[in-house]
C-alpha cells in the first residue's frame, strides 16, 4: 500500500478571541511541531479542543486535511497559508475527501488510525481567516477535511507518513458522505448505504438516522 507524505503535524490549545463583540474560546489556531509526538486515543500531545461537543473525543481524535486544497484557498484569500490553517492536526499530500473512505485504516508511525467522519465547517473557520464566506465555500467545494479515531496509540511524526493498511470493503468516501448530508433530497437508499458502514462515527450515524425518520 502507498505511503502518503505528511507535510506538517500541528497542535494548539484553546485561546480567547474577539468575535462579534464578545470573546469565544477556540483551538482552531494550530502550530507546526517538529519531532515525534504521542498520539493517544483522544488527541495528540499538546493539542486541545474548546468545544468538546462538536470536536474531540474518540471519533474525532485527529483532523486531517489535504495540502492539495491549499492552492485553491490561497487564491481565494489572496495570501500564502501556513500549515494548519484549517485547524487540521495533519497536513497531508494526497488523500483528499474522494481518496479516503469511512473505515479505511492507516499506519502512522507507531499508531494505527481509522477514518471516522467528515469535518463539518463551522463559523470558527471564518474567525481564523477573517472571511465569513469560508464555511459555505467548504460546503460548496467539498474541501472539508476529515477525522480519524485511534485504534492503536503510539509515537507519530511528520517523517513517518501515512501508510494505508486497508480499504473498507463498502468504499463509501468522505466526499460521498458529505454530499449525501448536504443534499436534503438524497435517496433513502444512499443514506441506508452510508449507515451500513459500522465504522461511521456515532454522531454522523445519528445525523443520517434522523433523516430516515
Amino acid at each position: 500500500m502507498n505511503t502518503f507524505k505528511v507535510m506538517s503535524v500541528n497542535v494548539g490549545k484553546p485561546r480567547e478571541v474577539a468575535y462579534q463583540n464578545k470573546f469565544i474560546s477556540t483551538a482552531i489556531w494550530k502550530t507546526a511541531i517538529q519531532g515525534p509526538v504521542m498520539l493517544t486515543s483522544t488527541n495528540l500531545a499538546g493539542d486541545g479542543q474548546a468545544d468538546l461537543i462538536n470536536h474531540g473525543g474518540k471519533d474525532m481524535a485527529v483532523l486531517i486535511y489535504s495540502y492539495d486544497h491549499y492552492d485553491y484557498w490561497e487564491k481565494q484569500l489572496n495570501r500564502k497559508l501556513e500549515y494548519g490553517s484549517f485547524g487540521e492536526n495533519v497536513t497531508v499530500v494526497g488523500l483528499t475527501e474522494h481518496d479516503v473512505c469511512i473505515g479505511d485504516t492507516f499506519e502512522w508511525g507507531e499508531a494505527i488510525v481509522q477514518i471516522s467522519q467528515p469535518r463539518y465547517p463551522c463559523y470558527k473557520l471564518s474567525i481564523r481567516h477573517e472571511a465569513p464566506e469560508i464555511p459555505q465555500l467548504v460546503l460548496d467545494t467539498g474541501f472539508s477535511g476529515y477525522y480519524v479515531r485511534v485504534l492503536q496509540s503510539g509515537l507519530v511524526s511528520k517523517e513517518a507518513g501515512l501508510r494505508r493498511l486497508q480499504r473498507h470493503p463498502l468504499g463509501i468516501s468522505i466526499a460521498a458522505v458529505s454530499e449525501a448530508f448536504i443534499n436534503k433530497s438524497a435517496s433513502t437508499e444512499s443514506i441506508r448505504g452510508i449507515l451500513a458502514v459500522d465504522e461511521l462515527s456515532e454522531s454522523w450515524k445519528r445525523k443520517f438516522e434522523s433523516r430516515l425518520t
